[in-house]
């Protein structure tokens, strides 16, 4: 991540959680955007997602639920920036 993004993340951060939420909602509205404006997946990427729901299939992955990936991701990010206000 650039300084330029690092900045932004960092300001997005210090934005109460519904601020910060609705900015989530919007950036990622915008990617998904450009994702279906970009086309079709690759062959390259259709064979990725076959062999990922091959090995679901299969049992040797799991899902993880995306609310609790979100809540572990903040929870870490809340750490790191105690750990930078400490030092």
């Amino acid at each position: 991540m650039n300084a330029n993004a690092r900045r932004l993340l960092d300001e997005a951060m210090s934005l109460p959680s519904a601020e910060r939420a609705e900015l989530f909602e919007h950036l990622g509205a915008r990617l998904e955007a450009e994702q279906a404006e970009a086309g079709p997946l690759s062959d390259a990427w259709r064979a990725e997602v076959a062999r990922r729901v091959a090995r679901l299939d299969a049992g040797q992955a799991h899902l993880l639920d995306a609310e609790e990936v979100e809540r572990e991701l903040w929870a870490e990010q809340l750490a790191d920036e105690a750990a930078e206000a400490r030092r």
